[in-house]
């Protein structure tokens, strides 16, 4: 599990920070692997190699969304109903999260590595620093 903290300005202009909570199963990786005729990697490559901005938005929003859930009273991690999801995604931390991903290599190597199983993180860590960054949008700074 990946635990991410994120500081952004609400709606009434104050500044506020979240932690969230993303994960991606065993069983979420076979079913990428299954989707993906060239394998998720091999996918996940294309699109960085295309620099087609859609598809590397669609990347990044895939990932977040399939990983993202909460903590419940026991400790567990849930995932997030669709009602949930939405609300998720049309507030302003996933903003703030999204657009960090989008321009920060060294935040989008610690989100992918972070979401993936512990059986797979080491593996994952060595080909993730081998690809080019998925930055798709220039940073503000």
């Amino acid at each position: 599990m990946y635990k991410e903290v994120v500081k952004f300005e609400n709606y009434e202009g104050e500044e506020v920070e979240k932690t969230l909570y993303f994960n991606i199963t065993k069983a979420e990786i076979v079913m990428l692997e299954a989707k993906y005729p060239e394998g998720i990697q091999a996918h996940i490559n294309k699109v960085i190699e295309s620099k087609d901005k859609k598809q590397i938005m669609d990347l990044f929003e895939m990932f977040i969304t399939m990983s993202y859930g909460k903590r419940d009273d026991d400790n567990n991690f849930v995932k997030l109903d669709e009602n949930e999801l939405r609300a998720f995604k049309a507030s302003e931390v996933y903003s703030e999260l999204f657009m960090r991903l989008l321009t920060d290599g060294e935040a989008q190597e610690k989100f992918f590595v972070g979401i993936m199983p512990k059986e797979i993180r080491e593996a994952a860590a060595k080909d993730i620093s081998k690809m080019d960054k998925l930055t798709a949008l220039p940073s503000n700074s």
